[in-house]
């Protein structure tokens, strides 16, 4: 999360400077990490805690579907599937 903002921001900067030397910051990484820290630390741990609970309910849905695999029929093997496949493409 937070690494990722951070190298992001250091190269929009550089972007955005198109190449103007003088208009590069001195330390972009350093610049960036800062405003990340500043201005975006809540969104990266909401983010964060977005996917650590998609995982969880993953996880546990996959620990009810080995619990009960043998007793259940083709509808709700089915159904089963398709909520794993959700829950995958939230998480992605």
């Amino acid at each position: 999360g937070f690494g990722y903002v951070a190298i992001a921001g250091a190269v929009a900067r550089y972007y955005w400077c198109k190449g103007e030397v003088e208009m590069i910051p001195r330390n972009p990484v350093k610049q960036s990490a800062g405003a990340a820290l500043r201005y975006h630390l809540g969104s990266i741990a909401f983010g964060s805690f977005f996917v650590a609970s998609v995982q969880f309910l993953r996880g546990a849905l996959q620990y009810v579907v080995n619990r009960v695999k043998a007793v259940l029929g083709e509808g709700k093997s089915y159904l089963f599937c398709c909520l794993r496949c959700g829950l995958w493409l939230i998480e992605k």
